[in-house]
């Protein structure tokens, strides 16, 4: 009789879970020796005995080879986390029937689980465009965004569900040895512990990643133990619209309003749009150049100084190779803001202070993800000359020019399906031609996010 080998459940690290299913292999008679090991290793492979089933299989192999048996040494050769074995398995199933888009998906999956970020979203886009079954697009457009997002810089990739929602949440605590303002960017020189959290909740519409649109609601809030003039409180709202005019080149289109509260008052009201594109340049490389236009409003009078207009321009050169990433970026910004001018505001011997700055920014960044680690750190380095010089009460006045270098760390794991630590350092020096603006800081911070 004809035997079908049964379907197994794996898990992998993009997403909570796929169906993996073999196709029928015949052994004839149920008496044969391949039969009766057939049914030992789908047994200890149910009870999740993998380095026996693979004994097993590799038995089978010997004797009676065949692509279900390939594939299930793949399958095993997985879930012991040897990819790259499960890798060369998959690969080789692929080549011999590359219309399979099963075996595609499992390859796709094992170079996510290697790092190979872009190989797995070249697999896995041709599948959630063209794929047959819609059980296998809907797996495909949830891994493809989860890389997306990871290349983006996101710790660890949330499942998308099936019909595209994605929710996820965070909870940190930390520690800073320098509390700085978030209005005028002046030192407290007070140290203090705080702790964070964030809850957020994304809709996509569509496989269709040229041109599909994305809406989401998050909530930030940021709470110290001693200092509460400090604590932030945002909430936020974002729709994206993806568009692919032509080949290699994808538009986004991004509508944002964000409302936030500084010590429990209401501070500002910001709206903003932004355009960017992204031009792939080949499998591993590509460069994305957009521009930003934001307008923020003073939801209280005492912070009209800090409403106004910026309009910012980016530049990202993006590159992956065998699990690393490397970005390199350059940041314009030119702000508009109201400025605090008559009486003095928040620094007491000023008559006048500018806080409207032209920004050059250079930003530095590697990534490295592996199973389920990821390393990370980032350098930036931003200049800042505000448009107008500061009046003192003594009537002298002096141009603002600041530097800026910063220096992040960050080590993620995820521990379960749903949830994963991060820790994370950062040092922050900034140095001024005015004295009250000179400070260094560092935080440390540890969290637990959970994402479903």
């Amino acid at each position: 009789m004809k035997r079908i080998l049964s379907p197994v459940l794996l898990r992998q690290c993009l997403v909570l879970f796929a169906v993996l299913c073999c196709s029928g292999i015949s052994f004839g008679d149920d008496s044969t020796p391949e039969a009766a090991l057939s049914d030992q290793a789908a047994a200890a492979f149910a009870s999740g005995h993998y380095q026996h089933a693979l004994s097993l299989y590799r038995q089978i192999d010997k004797s009676a080879p065949s692509v279900g048996t390939t594939y299930n040494l793949a399958v095993c050769y997985y879930k012991l986390k040897d990819w790259r074995r499960a890798k060369s398995l998959f690969a080789k199933l692929h080549q011999q029937n590359p219309s399979s888009e099963l075996v595609r998906l499992n390859l796709a999956l094992t170079e996510a689980k290697l790092g190979n970020l872009t190989a797995a979203q070249n697999h896995l886009y041709v599948l959630a465009s063209a794929s047959e079954s819609d059980a296998i697009a809907m797996l495909a457009y949830r891994n493809y965004l989860q890389i997306e997002a990871q290349i983006k810089g996101q710790v660890f990739p949330a499942e998308i569900a099936a019909d595209g929602w994605l929710l996820n949440a965070g909870l940190g605590y930390g520690s800073n040895d320098n509390i700085v303002t978030l209005t005028d960017d002046t030192a407290s020189q007070a140290s203090d512990t705080f702790t964070e959290a964030n809850f957020s909740v994304a809709r996509y519409s569509s496989p269709d990643f040229d041109h599909n649109w994305a809406f989401d609601v998050g909530v930030y809030r940021s709470q110290f133990d001693q200092a509460s003039d400090y604590d932030v409180d945002v909430a936020s709202l974002g729709l994206l619209k993806h568009l692919s005019p032509v080949k290699r080149q994808r538009l986004q289109l991004g509508l944002r309003v964000d409302q936030s509260a500084i010590g429990g008052e209401a501070y500002l009201l910001s709206s903003s749009v932004e355009l960017l594109n992204e031009h792939r340049f080949n499998k591993a490389s590509r460069l994305k150049y957009g521009v930003r236009y934001s307008h923020a409003a003073e939801r209280n009078r005492e912070y009209q100084a800090y409403a106004g207009n910026t309009v910012r321009l980016d530049l990202k050169l993006l590159k992956h190779v065998a699990g690393h990433r490397w970005e390199l970026g350059y940041r314009y910004e030119s702000e508009d803001k109201n400025d605090a001018q008559g009486e003095p505001m928040l620094l007491a011997t000023t008559t006048f202070t500018s806080y409207s700055a032209v920004r050059h920014s250079i930003i530095a960044q590697w990534s490295y993800h592996r199973g389920d680690w990821r390393f990370a750190t980032k350098g930036r380095y931003r200049d800042s000359r505000y448009r107008d010089a500061h009046i003192f009460g003594d009537g002298s006045t002096e141009l603002r020019d600041d530097t800026r270098t910063v220096v992040e760390i960050n080590i993620a794991r995820r521990v379960s399906e749903n949830f994963s630590l991060e820790l994370s350092w950062e040092s922050l020096k900034n140095s001024s031609s005015i004295k009250d603006y000179d400070y260094s800081q560092n935080i440390v911070l540890f969290g637990v996010v959970w994402q479903n």
